[in-house]
């Protein structure tokens, strides 16, 4: 399992999906100074650190994007404003995001993926043994663990219980943190993206105004995640 002390360790994972993000907007002329750990106070977070940071920097078209992460639920806000703005814009694009559950959906699809080679290559006429010895019985037990604890999650659906009242120990393999890890960099650029396109389409002069890029950037932004 993942702890919130961990979101500390991925914000420099985090820094750098952000640079190469906004390193796509740089070179279609969108020129973008990211600032990555550019704010940290024992003191002041969420709209107080907004309210702070504008003050002194009014004069500059800024987003500041914070991830907070407290038991089992995950925060994404932003502060937002553009030249010479009265006051700022702050808003909470992904609130009360229960984090562990995203975590476990990438668990069960890889359980899914797994389990369909598997019925895929028996009905090629290979045994089920034989497949799994390719993998070792440590990586086939996690996987039937992790089935199995679906198909308790569908028993509880068909009976109208809440399934996250049930114990659900799923096992979570390093891919799966790299997965989520990556969903959460994604969650970043999505918000950045939309409000980058925001400025350099309605928050500068006619002559300098651009299209917005980030309809163009999706496909290659989402290629790996799951549709759900």
């Amino acid at each position: 399992m993942i702890a919130p002390k961990a979101f500390q360790i991925w914000k420099k994972i985090l820094g750098i999906y952000l640079q190469q993000f906004f390193e796509k907007y740089s070179t279609q002329g969108r020129p973008i100074e990211f600032l990555s750990g550019a704010w940290t106070s024992k003191f002041f977070h969420s709209q107080a650190a907004t309210k702070t940071m504008f003050n002194g920097l009014k004069t500059e078209p800024t987003l500041i994007l914070e991830s907070v992460a407290e038991g089992d639920i995950f925060n994404l806000n932003f502060g937002y404003w553009g030249l010479n703005w009265a006051t700022y814009r702050y808003k909470s694009p992904i609130p009360m995001l229960p984090w562990r559950e995203v975590l476990f959906d990438f668990a069960k699809e890889r359980a899914w993926q797994w389990q369909a080679q598997r019925q895929s290559d028996n009905s090629q006429g290979n045994s089920a043994e034989k497949f799994d010895k390719v993998l070792g019985n440590e990586a086939v037990n996690s996987f039937l663990h992790n089935l199995e604890i679906i198909d308790n999650e569908r028993m509880c659906e068909a009976m109208g219980i809440d399934p996250t009242d049930s114990p659900r120990p799923y096992s979570i393999h390093k891919k799966d943190h790299e997965k989520f890890q990556q969903f959460i960099g994604i969650c970043h650029c999505l918000i950045a993206g939309l409000l980058a396109d925001e400025y350099f389409f309605l928050h500068v002069s006619s002559d300098v105004r651009q299209r917005p890029p980030l309809p163009q950037l999706l496909p290659d932004l989402l290629q790996d995640m799951p549709s759900e």
